[in-house]
């Protein structure tokens, strides 16, 4: 009846917001499937839905009309609560305490618009260099509000490596991300916070400091980076972390690349055969292969041609400078629409994405014709994970 009720007042007009648990694992499967199918019944019916984060637990029975009335209390919104158990709730009068629980209520909703969009780990010269130089991350709003961020805090891995959100440390002198709109926080010669150049590591944001009593609000995690690029997430927000030209407080666009972006475990050596099919044409001098985390998972030969007799070769130069690429003697093009055939033989342990056929976030193609392991076991489902640049 209370859904329905949401309902009728979001037809009427009414600006109806909710906010669900989103379910934690002690809550068990149950939990979640009903609070998705609650959220699915709600947005059919006009009403705008949102899960609070992973990591976080809504426990709070609350409501908020026309910022003077104020429902809170123990009573969840169900048969048992309002029938069968002892409960206690309290309806308050009052523009204050209006005013104040809407506030509460409208950081909460916002927060979980602010993401982290795109981070440079290696750049030119210092990595804890003063800004503009250094170290930094681009925090993206996708929301409608401006959020203030003040006080939030960015870590690596550690969480001892702190990384504070302060007016001293952005691109703007502020600490407000604004709506559909970007902020650059630099390292700014801290001397916690570094991000790893080659091995696997973490880029995470929350609403405070430490962790362990503190709102997570994102998190991204990655493998190796290249020397003044940057991770991105393409389309800005909402999309995959692919390596780029760094855009810092622009919108992120793609490179002119192909690029499966990461893969998973399992992973084994091997050969690897399949088709290409570019949705744009490039020019490519090098191909990088995206290592499983903690490992030195490469290519050591690649080959790439096409019915027509062209074909070009590379082979890797071991475990020296930047051995997560391997450089082709001269740079080639490849052109968009057609079909090429690729040989990749990787050693270690490569990220692996795992299904017979990819389409990367340009709408460019990739498959697997034939994987054959180190042990001499086929599959037709490992395509390596790569970047053609």
């Amino acid at each position: 009846m209370l859904l329905d009720d949401l309902i009728e007042a979001s037809k009427r007009g009414v600006d109806v917001k909710v906010m669900l648990e989103g379910g934690e694992e002690f809550l068990g499967e149950n939990f979640t499937e009903a609070q998705t199918k609650t959220k699915e019944y709600l947005e059919e019916g006009g009403v705008e839905v949102k899960f609070d984060g992973e990591g976080v637990t809504t426990h709070a029975k609350l409501i908020v009309i026309d910022e003077r009335v104020v429902i809170l209390g123990s009573t969840n919104w169900n048969y048992y609560s309002l029938d069968r158990n002892n409960e206690a709730s309290v309806l308050i009068k009052s523009n204050e305490a209006g005013i104040y629980y809407e506030d509460y209520f409208e950081k909460l909703w916002n927060q979980w618009n602010i993401k982290i969009n795109e981070f440079m780990p290696d750049p030119a010269g210092s990595d804890s260099a003063k800004m503009p130089e250094g170290e930094w991350v681009e925090l993206y709003n996708v929301g409608e509000a401006a959020v203030n961020v003040s006080g939030w805090v960015l870590y690596d891995s550690d969480d001892h490596h702190e990384l504070y959100i302060t007016p001293s440390n952005t691109d703007t002198g502020d600490t407000v991300v604004p709506a559909n709109g970007f902020l650059v926080v630099y390292r700014n010669g801290d001397s916690d916070f570094s991000l790893n150049n080659r091995d696997y590591e973490e880029v995470r944001l929350y609403d405070g400091y430490p962790p362990s009593r503190s709102t997570p609000i994102d998190n991204v995690s990655y493998s190796g980076s290249e020397e003044n690029k940057s991770w991105s997430r393409i389309p800005d927000g909402t999309g995959n972390f692919t390596i780029t030209e760094s855009t810092p407080g622009l919108r992120n666009a793609h490179d002119k690349n192909f690029d499966t972006n990461g893969g998973t475990y399992p992973s084994i050596p091997g050969t690897h055969e399949g088709i290409l099919k570019l949705n744009r044409t490039i020019t490519v001098s090098r191909l990088y292969t995206y290592p499983c985390p903690g490992t030195g998972g490469h290519t050591e030969y690649v080959r790439i041609w096409n019915n027509s007799g062209w074909n070009v070769t590379a082979t890797w130069k071991g475990y020296k400078d930047d051995w997560h690429n391997i450089t082709f003697d001269e740079p080639f093009t490849l052109f968009a629409k057609r079909t090429y055939h690729y040989e990749i033989i990787t050693g270690s342990y490569p990220q692996i994405i795992h299904k017979p056929e990819h389409t990367t976030p340009d709408g460019s193609y990739i498959n697997c014709t034939s994987f054959i392991d180190a042990n001499g076991k086929m599959h037709n489902d490992w395509i390596p994970a790569i970047r053609l640049s």
